[in-house]
């Protein structure tokens, strides 16, 4: 039997295991580039706004629908890193496409490639991504997924919530209990009218959003900058304090 008094968080062997997600335009990638030594699956050709740094990349998109294979050499990357891993984080860019990709996938050994997805196949996908996931958090290094943004009114209360978007209202509710960190990305503006992006690293009634490396140090603002290095530093001054 464990006893949580014994945890302790070794700031040598931290990994992050985080979602990022926002609207369009709010610094996701961008983000998700300030990592250490990140390698990005690039699902969404949206690896321009990194462009001059030096950030590895591949693209994985199906050229041909009624042909879908991004899926497959997602995997077999995935298989590689684990035998070789020479990144210190990994970023899927972006979930949502991912899963349209997975849905194809599992389409074409259905045989069903053109067809409406049915009932089957919306139950098998959410397995299908979760294990995705899974096999990247097993490897030692951090790993960010970044996912759009979806509206959505509760139909009991009628109370507005924002929360990562996927693909079917169940991956998108589920998801967020695969992560230790859920960040929302945001846009301010300040005094003088210049953008100013943030992450919300706690839940309010409209927005989803959690941090259990911010535990009970409390070390993290709600609004925090979207930068790995001063995360890091705000942890390593919560654990030494």
């Amino acid at each position: 039997m464990r006893n949580t008094k014994d945890l302790a968080m070794d700031i040598a062997k931290l990994r992050f295991n985080a979602l990022i997600y926002g609207g369009s335009g709010t610094g996701k990638t961008t983000s998700a580039g300030t990592f250490p030594e990140p390698y990005f699956f690039d699902f969404n050709r949206g690896m321009l706004s990194l462009r001059g740094e030096d950030v590895k990349y591949d693209t994985y998109v199906d050229e041909d629908l009624r042909r879908p294979d991004a899926f497959r050499k997602y995997l077999d990357q995935v298989r590689r890193f684990k035998k070789e891993l020479a990144f210190k984080t990994v970023v899927i860019d972006d979930l949502p496409t991912m899963a349209e990709c997975v849905m194809r996938d599992i389409q074409l050994a259905n045989g069903t490639i053109e067809q409406t997805p049915n009932l089957h196949e919306w139950q098998i996908i959410a397995k299908k991504v979760f294990e995705a996931i899974y096999e990247l958090q097993m490897l030692d290094c951090h790993l960010v997924v970044i996912a759009l943004e979806e509206c959505i009114k509760d139909d009991v209360t009628g109370e507005i919530v924002n929360q990562p978007l996927i693909m079917g209202r169940k991956l998108s509710e589920r998801s967020p209990g695969w992560f230790d960190e859920v960040y929302r990305m945001q846009v301010g503006r300040d005094k003088n009218r210049n953008a100013v992006y943030q992450i919300l690293t706690k839940s309010t009634r409209r927005y989803v959003a959690k941090s259990r490396l911010d535990g009970k140090l409390h070390c993290f603002n709600e609004l925090e900058e979207p930068d790995f290095e001063g995360l890091m530093k705000k942890i390593k001054g919560g654990e030494e304090g």
